[in-house]
């Protein structure tokens, strides 16, 4: 056990230190594009300033001998040189001038603004590394790093609504025990138990009374911390052996992922489900989620169980 922590110390620290590393890279990058995109805008307002201003009109100037004699040139010509006796060069360079600066203004302002995204995505990368750091932290605190159950395949005698929702949802429970150190196969396992194999997901109404799907897949109760979007509804729960009706909050998730990451992040977090981190295997980890208060239903976790024997092929 010691040399598990230990081990998972040094992995942190090795981590960390990457992390730290892949930051200074990434700003040096996003520093090097920004500092070349403003160069290739000056040059090509300085250029372009140039020809209009002045190589332009020189280089007419020194062919106007040849172009005369070109069909309709002389014309031309002679409408250019007009132009400028009238207008006279040096209001025109202002013009030209004024004109380009109303450009290199809106190219600027678009530079800002792809400056500030590039913050933005820097920003948003430092906080999932805060957060996985965090994480990493908290499964090495609770023991969670352990033993892998990530091979994970589907029995071919079952039929196609299992697989039709493996399919579908296998990669965000690989996912979980990747990042948080839970079976991937018992959180399919309860996925499917608690959706009816993605075919009752959770719905509900949201604040103005508006019917909303809230993509949560283990129908999770808003609680006292939750600040997200929520939505409610009336549901079966089991009360002292009784089944019963109540009206809850549950949390409304943007899409699957966020449900799946937020289960994971429940579960390695809540002092209440530290026995379920611990479990041994997938079995045991249905029968903690049970014992732990996950659920009411007495028979989830066989049902759990049941579900992983049947349809899933795994290792533990």
């Amino acid at each position: 056990m010691i040399t598990d922590i230990i081990g998972g110390i040094t992995s942190l620290g090795g981590k960390i230190a990457g992390a730290v590393k892949a930051k200074q890279d990434m700003k040096k990058e996003v520093n090097k594009e920004q500092l070349g995109y403003l160069k290739e805008q000056m040059t090509s307002f300085v250029f372009t300033c140039a020809a209009l201003t002045f190589i332009i009109p020189t280089m007419v100037w020194i062919l106007s001998p040849i172009l005369k004699y070109l069909p309709f040139m002389p014309q031309i010509l002679e409408d250019y040189q007009q132009i400028i006796n009238t207008i006279g060069m040096e209001r025109i360079f202002y013009i030209i001038t004024s004109l380009l600066g109303v450009g290199g203004i809106t190219k600027g302002m678009g530079l800002l603004g792809r400056i500030s995204m590039a913050k933005k995505r820097e920003n948003t990368t430092r906080e999932i590394k805060i957060k996985d750091k965090e994480i990493e932290k908290e499964k090495l605190i609770r023991g969670v790093v352990g033993d892998s159950y990530v091979k994970l395949e589907v029995n071919p005698k079952s039929i196609k609504k299992v697989k039709d929702f493996v399919n579908q949802f296998a990669k965000y429970c690989i996912k979980v025990e990747q990042r948080f150190g839970l079976p991937a196969v018992a959180v399919l396992a309860h996925a499917a138990n608690e959706t009816g194999w993605g075919r009752s997901i959770l719905w509900g109404y949201n604040d103005k009374k508006e019917k909303v799907n809230t993509n949560n897949i283990f129908n999770i109760k808003t609680g006292s911390t939750w600040t997200g979007k929520k939505a409610v509804r009336k549901v079966w729960e089991v009360k002292e052996g009784e089944d019963t009706t109540e009206i809850s909050w549950f949390r409304v998730y943007d899409d699957y992922q966020d449900s799946f990451d937020d289960y994971g992040k429940l579960l390695i977090t809540k002092s209440r489900y530290k026995p379920l981190n611990d479990a041994d295997d997938p079995e045991e980890y249905a029968d903690q989620l049970y014992k732990c208060g996950y659920f009411t239903d007495t028979k989830g976790s066989e049902t759990i169980k049941s579900i992983m024997k049947k349809h899933f092929i795994y290792e533990t």
